[in-house]
């Protein structure tokens, strides 16, 4: 039997892990990318009760690392059958004061969440042309809505959305289409790892530093730890990216959680200076 094939990055955990779970359960041939032994194992445990449902298939891969992307796609291009779907998922999150942020923060949060993307799409485009596929790139409401102390997350995410975009008006003429999935808050680990990030750059804050900004880091801290138990569960992202694999004609952007669709439709409504009002007092802990 053969199945669609599509390809996930950032596997290992939380909406990536999620997403090539469900998806190998409805019929896809998952490749899910992982940078781990232990996740590749985790994975491999799955699929082994999948039956004729479909297929998930670990591979090893460092979305920075270009020859891992050429070694991936020597064997999707060995396993034949094009590619019908490219879902870029793989991301991280840096934040804090942008007085404070060392440029190589935006750096590395660019190569991971941007230039990792522009590298998988460049690699995989002969195999997805095969097959007129698509291609999904996991963003994120703070790619149209900054949060104060996450600029290098939300700039990444606002050029990626300015990518997806270009990159959809310039596949058209080929049948393929270019989507967004934008999520807001969602149950993943990418919040436990932001609050390490955070407590380790408070360490090397200067006394007058922690000083200027005590109450909207503050308020910014318990925005944080409230995330983990606060958001949508990651599978109903997975439900989103399926819907744009399957749509006849896949929308440029899906939005996924209650907290996003009301965020966006404020952010398109409202007039600047209320919009602006409305952040700086979310940002000041204010209800």
């Amino acid at each position: 039997m053969t199945f669609p094939k599509v390809l996930i990055t950032g596997a290992s955990s939380g909406i990536g892990e999620s997403c090539a779970r469900y998806l190998a359960t409805k019929g896809f041939c998952v490749y899910a990318g992982v940078r781990t032994a232990e996740a590749e194992q985790a994975l491999l445990s799955q699929s082994i009760n999948l039956q004729q449902q479909g297929q998930l298939i670990p591979v090893r891969l460092d979305v920075t690392q270009p020859e891992h992307w050429q070694q991936l796609y020597q064997r999707l291009e060995q396993d034949g059958q094009g590619l019908f779907a490219l879902i870029n998922n793989a991301g991280t999150g840096f934040g804090g004061p942008i007085e404070h942020l060392e440029l190589q923060a935006f750096r590395d949060q660019f190569d991971v969440n941007f230039f990792a993307v522009i590298q998988g799409i460049q690699t995989c485009l002969p195999l997805l042309r095969q097959t007129k596929g698509r291609i999904i790139n996991i963003s994120s409401v703070n790619g149209r809505i900054v949060t104060p102390f996450l600029s290098p997350y939300c700039s990444s995410k606002f050029a990626l959305e300015a990518l997806t975009e270009s990159l959809r008006y310039e596949l058209a003429p080929w049948g393929m289409s270019v989507s967004l999935i934008a999520p807001g808050m969602i149950r993943t680990p990418i919040f436990t790892k932001s609050q390490a990030r955070f407590q380790a750059l408070k360490t090397v804050l200067t006394p007058q530093a922690q000083q200027n900004y005590a109450a909207p880091l503050a308020a910014f801290e318990r925005v944080l730890a409230k995330a983990p138990n606060k958001g949508a569960e990651p599978q109903l992202v997975a439900l989103a990216v399926e819907q744009a694999l399957r749509d006849p004609s896949p929308r440029m952007r899906y939005a996924v959680g209650t907290d996003a669709k009301i965020a966006l439709t404020l952010r398109k409504l409202l007039p600047e200076w209320a919009f602006e009002a409305l952040i700086k007092r979310l940002a000041a802990g204010q209800r």
